[in-house]
């Protein structure tokens, strides 16, 4: 009788497991998709070679597995598996990294090649998600070196957000960085926004970083604009609050500098006093396997070709 009822009990539990994953896929609204601030920050290749995955976040998850695939040139040369947890739903974390194939060395998968690589989500055996980026691995210059630079190029080169905290009220704008010369750099940044009806400066902020090898994401803590002294230098600033500070409706134009060069313009839009999503993170208009996921706290921005 006892045995009876443990296997009951057994059954019921499989069942409610198995309900509640068909749930969560029949009640998400949207496809799958990582955020994308964790997607760029999910790996790095050092300066050895050695390719380092890690997990992060992602939005509408259906299963409690996964796996990711490195491709190279359409190729695919290792696999990482993945598990799935729940965080804020429809917030999901996707952790517990594991190497399945392609490991070609005892401490795991080291890039050896240039080439265009990938890397491919998949979830129940489907793709659901692409990240495109190209590698360039250069000799060094020293004749009795075998290190090679690595050079790597993606979205990281031209994408930037908005993150609004709803817990601090802060507006950070976070934007990706690499060195030039490949070896760390003592960097200044200056970011500025301007309102594109009267070129009037609404906020801005300055700071010192480091750009290191591999790409890293620095983050500018967005200040009123206050007032500038005979140096042309802004003072008596304080910082954005977004309980209090607002922007107006209108066009805007946000400019980055790193250490006196201009690094980069990019253009956002304000609607109802909130930033709009534009580009690949419109839904609907982007395919999900390139879509920009960021949630209701980011807000992606291109470079402008200049």
């Amino acid at each position: 009788m006892k045995k009876t009822v443990i296997i009951g009990a057994i059954l019921m539990l499989l069942i409610i497991v198995i309900q509640t994953e068909i749930i969560a896929q029949d009640t998400h609204p949207f496809p799958a998709s990582p955020i994308y601030s964790s997607v760029m920050q999910s790996f790095r290749i050092d300066n050895d070679g050695r390719f380092r995955l890690y997990g992060g976040y992602g939005y509408f998850f259906t299963h409690k597995k996964g796996s990711i695939k490195v491709l190279r040139d359409g190729k695919e040369i290792a696999e990482y598996s993945f598990r799935v947890s729940p965080s804020k739903l429809p917030k999901y974390e996707y952790d517990g990294i594991n190497i399945v194939s392609g490991k070609n060395d005892v401490l795991g998968l080291y890039i050896k090649k240039s080439g265009n690589y990938e890397l491919a989500f998949y979830m129940g055996g489907k793709k659901f998600y692409s990240f495109p980026f190209s590698l360039n691995l250069k000799a060094s210059s020293d004749p009795y070196s075998q290190k090679k630079t690595i050079i790597a190029n993606g979205d990281w080169n031209d994408y930037a957000y908005f993150y609004q905290s709803s817990r601090s009220n802060r507006l950070t704008f976070n934007a990706f960085f690499r060195s030039e010369t490949g070896q760390p750099q003592p960097s200044r940044g200056k970011v500025i926004v301007r309102r594109d009806r009267d070129k009037k400066v609404v906020a801005f902020y300055q700071t010192r970083f480091r750009r290191e090898v591999w790409w890293t994401k620095q983050s500018f803590i967005l200040n009123s604009s206050g007032r500038l002294n005979s140096k042309g230098e802004y003072f008596d600033t304080k910082e954005w609050d977004s309980s209090k500070d607002k922007f107006a409706d209108g066009n805007y134009t946000v400019t980055l500098e790193v250490s006196g060069k201009h690094h980069g313009t990019y253009k956002f839009s304000v609607k109802g006093g909130k930033i709009q999503y534009q580009g690949r993170q419109v839904r609907g208009k982007t395919e999900p396997i390139r879509f920009i996921e960021g949630g209701r706290t980011q807000f992606w921005v291109k470079r402008i070709q200049e």
